[in-house]
């Protein structure tokens, strides 16, 4: 079999040594050209041949001897089309996503987890992701040993210990199988944190976990018993305009049980709901014309612990089972788009056939994570942060709704360009502060980068201090409480 592998800075080096491993003849195609001496020496190692450009793989394709078939392999946003990479012979290939490779690779590691009947939550959307994440380990991790990717890192919490195994690994869907190699490597107290060399279709697999949380980036393998898709509050173009957010992460469907917004599935998944009615559990947070799986009667928000009304019906789960019922959790929850995230959480843990008791248990540990909504208390000031690399205008405007109505808030808006592929649409989000500064009378406050050009715009003056931290501080001084809505990863930002 042999395959080319597009994209080397996106997970591509770990997925082709490990198609070379599973007796693959591999190309790659380093497309945005970022491969360092070491990648190259590494992918070399394993018999990976790189190629400068598509045009040298059509000369070697074209003359390849072709007695299996030839893998496509590429990311879900690649700039470049089928037309492109494979000319007059597209029918000759399989085009595979790297979603669909990892899965392809799993295959095996997912025959034994099936067998020892250790559930996999799959978890991607827009917004909301990690923090579902996180919600669900609350729950998960009561009873059961647990593994987790996420956008944070890779995690094993066992023995109530938390193990990292690595910290900001991206959630390219490459980084699964990262995950699983560090944590097999553990298993041994005597060896390093390394990863496992062998990888195989013949490997005997070890587990030193009884659950398995996946974050991933626009869209999932597949293997999931649960597959959740948070939201879709921005249908964003990707892969040069050829496809979009929504085409993306509609694999999700491919799980087991699918577990998504309600709004999401009516307005970009009609067909969808059709087609895999019997496995979609949706929520939402309006009770009123809501046919939702799951779904709210009422709430009482508080910047401390947040009291929801929950109704759940004809809600399916992993081992067919259909279950109805009512619950009442107390968590921390100060906004809609938290209350979001909670619920994505419970109806996927109903999915699971986990207790209510123990899913109200788990909420009531959930205090937020550091950045996401997160609370900190300076000189007896409320400090409300979220500090994402992926903050967009919809999740601004979330997050300054969940203050309007409180009195001493300033607003501090800033963060750095270059962290994510997509920047921030600056107007936007100007014609929102504006609107804000007009309707709520917010006290804003610009910092950074960011900031700076969203000064120069702005028809209102607004005070910029060019430092963070001195805008924390002002604020703290004149005794206001504060949003600090900032993009950066917050492992930058936690150094402060």
């Amino acid at each position: 079999m042999e395959a080319l592998v597009i994209d080397l800075t996106h997970g591509g080096i770990n997925i082709s040594i490990e198609l070379s491993k599973l007796g693959f003849k591999v190309f790659a195609y380093d497309f945005y050209k970022t491969l360092k001496k070491n990648d190259i020496n590494q992918l070399e190692s394993y018999n990976v041949k790189i190629i400068k450009d598509l045009d040298e793989f059509k000369s070697i394709s074209k003359y390849e001897d072709y007695k299996e078939k030839f893998y496509i392999i590429y990311p879900v946003h690649c700039p470049i089309s089928k037309e492109e990479i494979a000319g007059k012979n597209i029918k000759k290939f399989i085009f595979l996503n790297h979603h669909e490779t990892v899965k392809m690779i799993l295959k095996q590691w997912n025959n034994e987890r099936e067998k020892l009947d250790i559930p996999l939550v799959e978890v991607t959307g827009v917004k909301g992701k990690t923090s579902t994440v996180f919600i669900l380990k609350e729950i998960m991790n009561l009873n059961r040993s647990l593994l987790i990717l996420s956008s944070l890192g890779a995690f094993l919490f066992k023995d109530d210990k938390k193990i990292i195994l690595k910290n900001n690994l991206s959630i390219t869907p490459a980084n699964i199988i990262e995950t699983i190699k560090i944590s097999r490597s553990i298993i041994n107290p005597k060896c390093n944190i390394v990863p496992s060399e062998k990888f195989s279709k013949n490997e005997d697999y070890e587990f030193n976990y009884e659950s398995v949380i996946w974050e991933s980036s626009l869209g999932v393998t597949g293997l999931g018993d649960i597959g959740i898709l948070t939201n879709l509050i921005e249908n964003y173009p990707i892969a040069k305009n050829t496809s979009t957010a929504r085409e993306a992460k509609k694999q999700v469907f491919n799980c087991k049980i699918v577990v998504i917004e309600e709004e999401t599935l009516k307005k970009y998944y009609p067909k969808e709901a059709k087609e895999y009615e019997y496995k979609i559990n949706s929520f939402s947070i309006n009770s009123k014309n809501s046919n939702a799986s799951v779904r709210v009667h009422s709430i009482e928000y508080s910047l401390d612990i947040t009291t929801i009304d929950i109704e759940y019906n004809n809600l399916k789960t992993i081992n067919g089972n259909i279950l109805n019922g009512k619950m009442n959790v107390k968590t921390f929850a100060p906004g809609k788009h938290n209350v979001l995230n909670i619920l994505s959480a419970i109806t996927a843990s109903l999915s699971l056939n986990i207790k209510s008791e123990i899913i109200s248990k788990g909420l009531t540990n959930f205090k937020g994570i550091d950045g996401r909504t997160s609370k900190r208390i300076i000189n007896n000031q409320v400090v409300f942060e979220e500090i994402n690399p992926g903050l967009n205008v919809k999740a601004i405007n979330c997050s300054m709704n969940m203050i309007k109505n409180l009195d001493n808030y300033t607003v501090i808006i800033g963060g750095k360009y270059g962290v994510t592929c997509e920047e921030i649409n600056e107007k936007e989000l100007i014609q929102l502060l504006e609107e804000k500064i007009y309707s709520d009378k917010i006290d804003l406050i610009f910092t950074d980068e960011l900031g700076f050009n969203l000064k120069k715009q702005m028809k209102t003056e607004i005070p910029y201090y060019k430092n963070y931290n001195d805008a924390i501080k002002f604020s703290i001084k004149n005794k206001h409480n504060i949003l600090f809505i900032y993009r950066s990863k917050y492992s930058d930002i936690s150094k402060r």
